[in-house]
């Protein structure tokens, strides 16, 4: 048995492993006090450096300071059996990544995007950025409702940061949903947030991404080299109002971006356009 997992055994009871990526485990896990669903996330790497266990440790710390719905609540974290292990509520749903594949109306599309756009102004609002939004760490559950999880890349807006795209893909953040800036080196700001949830509205309403190379780093650079694709060759149905905000979320610039609350306000309106209106 997994030695945090084990040492955890009188507070928890593992129910399945929902991912395992190096060193990091996740469980889905019930809590024994009163039978609650939770999610259980270890790192155990005796034999690496301490920078093992520095992305859920500040995972855990940023989640300390967050109070609102549409971020997963910690719950419980430390170091413990030579590894840290941190807990969140379980939050049930699917990723944005699998729900899309059930082809949802255009108006819970959009409702979902704005919603997307909301928690990501929200988490700006209280100074963070998120810095890895991509389809795998936004949930969408009962009603539609967005949550946000995993913030082990989350960084303090005001903080120091600046990172470069390698051929070795040392940079945080996802490359498929990179903002420009960061590939090009420069601070990771709420824009960056805003671009990649762009990229993620982009593939819901088009089918595919707007930059695409079989080679991650090629398709992350391509959008400092190449202009921004047309949505409606790949969409050819996609309103000219879609299209539109589509476009303000993946502007070169990041000042000339959309901010998430502007964007969610948006996308919003749009949603209750398309059940009234059609």
């Amino acid at each position: 048995m997994h030695p945090v997992a084990a040492a955890l055994q009188s507070r928890y009871r593992i129910e399945r492993v929902l991912r395992r990526r190096g060193a990091t485990t996740t469980w889905k896990a019930r809590r024994r006090s009163d039978g609650a669903a939770v999610c259980l996330k270890a790192v155990y790497d005796p034999d690496g450096p301490p920078e093992s266990y520095a992305r859920l440790d500040r995972e855990a710390l940023l989640l300390q300071g967050v109070r609102m719905r549409e971020v997963c609540r910690l719950l419980d974290f430390g170091p413990l059996a030579g590894g840290y292990y941190l807990v969140t509520d379980w939050v049930a749903g699917q990723t944005v990544g699998r729900w899309r594949q059930d082809a949802p109306s255009r108006e819970r599309v959009q409702a979902v995007v704005s919603g997307v756009c909301r928690a990501l102004g929200r988490l700006h609002a209280s100074g963070l950025v998120h810095r890895d939004v991509h389809p795998g760490n936004i949930v969408v559950g009962p009603g539609d409702r967005v949550t946000l999880v995993d913030l082990g890349l989350g960084l303090q807006s005001d903080a120091p940061d600046r990172t470069r795209l390698t051929g070795s893909l040392v940079v945080p953040g996802t490359p498929r949903y990179l903002a420009p800036e960061l590939v090009a080196g420069d601070v990771a700001t709420p824009a960056s947030d805003v671009f990649s949830a762009g990229c993620i509205a982009w593939e819901i309403l088009c089918g595919q991404a707007p930059w695409r190379h079989h080679d991650p780093v090629t398709e992350a650079t391509m959008r400092l080299t190449l202009p921004l694709p047309s949505a409606w060759s790949a969409a050819p149905r996609l309103r000219v109002s879609e299209h539109r905000l589509l476009s303000q979320m993946l502007v070169l610039e990041p000042q000339a971006r959309l901010t998430g609350l502007s964007a969610a306000a948006a996308w919003r309106a749009m949603a209750w356009r398309t059940r009234w209106l059609g």
